[in-house]
């Protein structure tokens, strides 16, 4: 790229490329949900030429701005129509306004580059024109930098200098995967390097050099791609006053308007989720689906498994509708739901689809059904539904929150309580919006607090629902009380309470409760709780006393299956299994923990020999 001398500068360079890329018919299947053993390859060889100008139109603080525009694009042979009408979208994306810093990271802003693969294109024009310098002079360097299909370490060496000409080479020594990449098995790597000529003055030459990418995930085949280029500078011509003021203006214009992308620009989760929709989707039209919505709606088949496989389809292509025409597709459901007389298999599909949604307008339809079905049956079915959103927004919280004080049936009223105090942790999670919170949290207590003098096991029941999901620390003197003193019912539903708590309260707590309480499926419920937090050592002190201790032979087989879920996990876990297996004083109970350590041996864990017991 040019420095800020070259202001008020137009570069042109043609580049010649020649890509070989092969992909495997399995692989695609896969990504996109139809996995297959087929191995096809598609095989893609082209050979192409395009121009390439570079306007220097100003700088901007630390930052120059260029005008990128490609043209005279050629392939050789006969092109597809798919691959003619992919060059024309790619056309249509010149010209693209490009930022550079003081290192050389590019990023790039157009208001056409909508989708993923858009960028892509665009990034993959981009990338052999940045070079990144390292701000010290040394003759290698390496730097973290954008490659249009991922994050990459690249490494730059310096080859030849003299006093008319630099040359260095750039190659990618690693690909940066995310966590998720990593736990899906794939591998990125490139090979090859392109190297780059520079004047004396630091203008860029030429770039030459071939680069090979090869991706693969586990157990599937291997995806290649190489690309050859020849970039040459061809003409440097000085842009005439007027045009250089009218680029400068839109410069200015879409830097304001459109989003700044590095050359690494994928698709976002959005972009993702409408790509889905259209494959499932196909041709399909809304007032298709409509008429088969309708058709469902008025009889289903009487085989339960044709029942379910027609439902799931339904509500597939019904959630992929509302991505792509929530507009026209949410009104026509909401008559729908008011068609229908009680909730019944169609009307729970519907209702699943509005909560898988992310949009508020969905939610709003299942807060709707809430407010003015006028079924009981259909209200208290929606309020369960309620609890399903999975990214519920405080606005719809809110709403809900305030519906419940009016809703005069104490069903659906209580189920609602419940769905509120599941979305109330999922909204705390995410955002910690501490004021609503404070507030939420003082309405739980308020109501466990009276639900505790009115001694009324279903009430306390219910608060203690709603203050278990909710997980908020305040709640824990009165969960001790019905703890403590509740009937079997009541003291179940307290310890069941625990499970969101944090860890270290909750611990301390059931220390306490542990000794105190009669009833073994009861101890059962606390030692499944505590293996949640087995890296506390009061948590595992606390489990080992109840696995050793306990009367009941109940609770300590308990203690080998919540140890057998985790020991994979947690050696201490693995070693604490072996002693029961070895020393417990029950021979049920050894018995139970030898069969579990077989079990993990089965399941490929090392277990170490045991040691018999001594005879009784």
């Amino acid at each position: 790229m040019p420095f800020p001398k070259l202001i008020g500068t137009e570069l042109e360079y043609e580049v010649k490329g020649r890509s070989r890329s092969q992909f495997w018919e399995s692989t695609l299947l896969t990504i996109a949900g139809q996995p297959s053993k087929h191995f096809s390859p598609f095989l893609i060889r082209q050979n192409y030429t395009y121009k390439l100008n570079i306007a220097y139109l100003m700088n901007i603080e630390q930052l120059a701005i260029f005008r990128l525009r490609w043209f005279d694009w050629q392939v050789s042979g006969d092109l597809l129509p798919e691959a003619q009408s992919l060059l024309r979208e790619i056309l249509r994306l010149s010209p693209t306004y490009v930022q550079q810093d003081m290192k050389g990271h590019l990023q790039f802003a157009n208001l056409q580059a909508i989708e993923g693969w858009q960028r892509q294109a665009i990034g993959s024009i981009l990338w052999p024109f940045q070079f990144v310098r390292e701000g010290r002079n040394v003759p290698t360097w390496r730097v973290f930098e954008a490659h249009y299909s991922a994050p990459v370490i690249c490494r730059y060496r310096l080859v030849k200098t003299d006093r008319f000409i630099k040359i260095y080479n750039k190659a990618i020594e690693k690909v940066i995967l995310s966590n998720e990449e990593k736990q899906m098995g794939k591998t990125h790597r490139f090979t090859g390097f392109l190297q780059y000529r520079f004047d004396s003055s630091g203008l860029l030459l030429s770039v030459h050099g071939t680069i090979a990418e090869r991706v693969a995930m586990e157990g599937l085949p291997a995806s290649y791609n190489e690309v050859c280029l020849k970039i040459n500078l061809i003409r440097k011509n000085n842009i005439n006053k007027s045009q250089l003021i009218k680029w400068r203006n839109e410069a200015q214009t879409v830097l304001k308007q459109a989003r700044l992308y590095s050359l690494y620009a994928p698709p976002t989760e959005t972009e993702q989720e409408k790509q889905r929709a259209r494959a499932l989707l196909g041709s399909i039209t809304v007032q298709q689906l409509l008429d088969e919505l309708e058709s469902y709606r008025q009889q289903l088949p009487e085989s339960p498994q044709e029942r379910s496989n027609i439902l799931t389809q339904m509500a597939l292509k019904l959630e992929s509708a509302i991505v792509l025409y929530s507009d026209s597709i949410l009104p026509e459901i909401k008559k729908i739901l008011y068609k229908i007389d009680s909730a019944n298999d169609v009307y729970w599909m519907l209702l699943g689809v509005l909560s898988n949604s992310s949009l508020m307008e969905a939610h709003l339809l299942l807060v709707d059904q809430i407010h003015q079905s006028g079924s009981t049956e259909k209200q208290s079915a929606a309020a369960r539904q309620i609890a399903q959103i999975q990214k519920p927004s405080l606005r719809i919280f809110e709403i809900l929150w305030e519906l419940d004080e009016k809703i005069k049936h104490e069903e659906v009223r209580k189920q609602l309580e419940v769905s509120l105090s599941i979305l109330a942790r999922k909204i705390y999670l995410s955002k910690k919006n501490n004021e609503l919170f404070n507030r939420f949290t003082a309405w739980v207590i308020q109501h466990l607090a009276k639900a505790v003098e009115s001694q009324q096991e279903a009430e306390q029941i219910h608060w203690l629902i709603v203050a278990g999901n909710w997980g908020h620390p305040d709640t824990l003197p009165f969960i001790e009380r019905i703890a403590r003193a509740g009937t079997p019912n009541t003291r179940s539903a307290a310890i069941e309470a625990l499970r969101h708590q944090n860890p270290d309260p909750a611990i301390k707590l059931l220390e306490k409760l542990y000794p105190l309480e009669p009833l073994a499926h009861i101890r059962q419920n606390m030692v499944d709780i505590l293996s949640q937090w087995w890296q506390k050592d009061a948590a595992r002190k606390l489990i080992e006393h109840a696995a050793f201790g306990d009367p009941e032979p109940s609770v300590r087989k308990a203690c080998i299956l919540v140890l057998t879920n985790i020991a994979s996990k947690h050696r201490d876990a693995l070693d604490m299994l072996v002693r029961i297996a070895e020393t417990n004083s029950m021979p049920s109970v050894r018995r139970e923990a030898m069969m579990a350590l077989a079990s993990l041996h089965a399941q490929g864990i090392t277990v170490p020999p045991i040691k018999s017991p001594s005879p009784e």
